[in-house]
């Protein structure tokens, strides 16, 4: 089963069959200099594929699409944390996205 996952999704429980995918996008404001970084990537259950910027052509300053892809590879329960932040403030900074995920075989 695929799953899309957005900013809404902070905080949720994910429950996930062995191969499974899900993909989490999330918007960032890299004008002002906040970007997303994968803290945590949920590591030996899940795999991540890929990590793409788009960039929204509506406006001049709209918030880029940043998006991971995530594969349910092995049993086990993890999460996957990511950081919205600026790179040279303190690591206590900025905002948080958290979701849990429990992997059945």
């Amino acid at each position: 089963m695929n799953y899309q996952l957005t900013d809404g999704d902070n905080g949720r429980a994910l429950e996930l069959q062995a191969k499974d995918q899900f993909e989490l996008t999330l918007r960032e404001s890299r004008m002002s200099g906040y970007r997303w970084t994968l803290e945590e990537s949920g590591q030996p259950f899940l795999s991540h594929k890929e990590n793409k910027t788009q960039p929204k052509p509506e406006a001049l300053g709209q918030p880029n699409i940043r998006s991971w892809q995530f594969t349910a590879e092995e049993a086990g329960t993890t999460q996957v944390r990511l950081r919205h932040a600026r790179s040279w403030e303190p690591p206590s900074s900025g905002s948080e996205f958290v979701l849990s995920v429990k992997v059945s075989g």
